[in-house]
């Protein structure tokens, strides 16, 4: 039979408060689903949104709440397994290809050289890191004038 002192008890309740906790945080494999709670973005330019051209660039500032940002080719630490994503930026339809995809705040977009004259808009999704897309969606209207050369 094994005698167990009261140095021996304290240290084993040491071991199992501390174990305890790390072993309730672990992951979930046979549900691989990544749930971002709550995202939210918003983003800014500060070019004249009435007056872009063609080719030109916008620099976009991004504003996020609730999303650990990792660049997609990277892996998201263990500890934000579940609030890690990036950004995807589209223009006038979001089920299109995305001009930008980061996870960078600062993003420099260019406006393609093709692009119509009119109205426009410049969506930033939120994406779960797998790339699945979250419901945390911001436009940008701008107008695009183009220049008809004289003469």
């Amino acid at each position: 039979m094994r005698i167990f002192t009261p140095l021996t008890r304290a240290a084993l309740l040491g071991i199992s408060i501390v174990c305890m906790p790390i072993a309730g945080c672990t992951t979930n494999i046979h549900d691989n689903t990544v749930e971002v709670k709550d995202p939210k973005v918003s983003f800014e330019t500060n070019v004249d949104v009435n007056n872009v051209s063609p080719g030109e660039t916008m620099a976009i500032r991004v504003t996020v709440q609730n999303i650990f940002l990792v660049d997609p080719d990277d892996k998201p630490p263990s500890l934000h397994l579940e609030d890690a994503g990036h950004f995807q930026l589209y223009l006038d339809d979001l089920n299109s290809e995305p001009l930008v995809v980061t996870a960078q705040t600062m993003i420099d977009v260019k406006v393609p050289e093709d692009i119509e004259a009119g109205k426009h808009k410049l969506y930033c999704r939120v994406h779960k890191h797998d790339g699945a897309p979250t419901s945390a969606v911001f436009e940008i209207e701008f107008t695009v004038k183009v220049e008809v050369p004289t003469g």
